[in-house]
């Protein structure tokens, strides 16, 4: 084994969901499946998926298949067909390489950048679905009490 190893898999988004008291996070389950990521892909991808069901949790969907917290999701939360989307080309993608021998082929180097590109996809449904609403937030909160008022009340500012 060659120290450090080099991981061309990207690091976890910043807003990442992870308790430093739980075992199993979404982070520390992308950081365990981005750590074996060239030494195993089916692996990788098999923990990434875990990590993507643990957001699902984090997101308020506990009960049900993967697939049915997503529809879930959709509609509770109103995602768009464009996150509907990638989460389900992640879950289908984590599920076939990683758990179903056959059904994917991970071998080659092209398929390495196939697995990148898996790990982006899950760093981008976390800035989509945690980064930016609270950025939203955070700006509204900004809003003076007064003015929040005739937002609501017109849905836009005449001031």
């Amino acid at each position: 084994m060659i120290y450090p190893k080099k991981l061309t898999v990207p690091l976890p988004h910043p807003d990442m969901p992870d308790d430093q008291d739980t075992p199993n996070t979404v982070k520390k389950l992308y950081e365990e499946a981005r750590n074996i990521s060239n030494d195993s892909p089916r692996a990788s991808l098999a923990l990434l998926r875990c990590s993507l069901e643990k957001l699902t949790e984090e997101l308020g969907e506990k009960e049900g298949s993967l697939n049915q917290r997503i529809e879930n999701l959709v509609v509770k939360k109103g995602l768009s067909v464009d996150i509907k989307d990638v989460l389900h080309s992640l879950r289908v993608w984590t599920n076939e390489a990683g758990a179903h021998v056959d059904c994917i082929d991970l071998s080659g180097d092209e398929n390495a950048e196939t697995v990148n590109q898996l790990f982006g996809i899950m760093n981008m449904i976390v800035e989509r679905l945690i980064t930016g609403p609270k950025e939203i937030e955070n700006l509204r909160s900004k809003i003076p009490p007064n003015k929040k008022g005739a937002i609501a009340s017109k849905g836009r500012d005449d001031a």
